[in-house]
């Protein structure tokens, strides 16, 4: 199997395949995550929503990549107890970029600096909360500001109003075809199955599972389809 189903990119690796100039598939990538209850872009006009950033922070364990991903809190909103990306609305003149770092600080405890940053993803249109989603990718490959640890125990500190838990998963999940399946879950009436993505134990549906499949799309191009 090649390094890219494996993860085991190497840092300059990783920087090359997401270099700023190179192109994005964006909706190509997406649709085979689009939940069957959605179409984009038909049904989304973006025009007047706010806008949102949302963090990828890969960072190396042993040959290989992790990256957090957060469960909501159970509750009454649009996106409660469903599993996302670290991320949330932009404050008053702030960049994707900041944003995406200010909410990985205050929702994980992680402080980061703009040159963790390798490059924006397409912004992603979420018609449920009438956000636009910008994909922010960083790379964690020299220590940050929080303490050291084991590789299976990085010093997350979650947020108990913002996270419910907080996981790792392998990029190696996130760029396995094997590791996409199909879920059930409400909406408006009823039902739907729904594509998804296993990935640490979890089903990651909806926005999060469509922003990685662009990850997994620029990381190793078959998964583009």
């Amino acid at each position: 199997m090649t390094a890219a189903i494996h993860g085991t990119f190497t840092a300059n690796a990783l920087r090359a395949h997401l270099a700023p100039d190179q192109p994005l598939p964006g909706e190509t990538a997406w649709r085979a995550l689009l939940p069957e209850y959605r179409r984009l872009p038909a049904d989304a006009d973006p025009t007047g929503w706010r806008s949102a950033a949302v963090l990828i922070l890969l960072r190396p364990v042993g040959t290989g990549w992790r990256l957090p991903l957060i469960v909501r809190p159970a509750g009454a909103g649009i996106h409660a107890g469903q599993v996302a990306l670290p991320g949330g609305a932009l404050e008053l003149g702030e960049t994707a970029e900041s944003a995406a770092l200010r909410e990985c600080h205050e929702e994980l405890g992680i402080q980061l600096d703009l040159s963790r940053i390798l490059r924006r993803l397409t912004p992603l249109p979420v018609p449920p909360s009438r956000y636009l989603v910008t994909p922010v990718v960083a790379l964690l490959d020299s220590p940050a500001s929080a303490p050291p640890s084991p590789p299976s125990a990085f010093p997350y500190r979650p947020s108990p109003a913002e996270v419910a838990a907080v996981f790792e998963c392998e990029l190696a999940e996130v760029l396995d075809p094997a590791k996409r399946g199909r879920t059930s879950r409400w909406h408006g009436d009823r039902y739907w199955e729904v594509p998804c993505l296993h990935l640490g134990g979890y089903e990651v549906w909806g926005a999060t599972a469509m922003i990685l499949a662009e990850l997994a799309a620029l990381l190793a191009p078959k998964n583009l389809r």
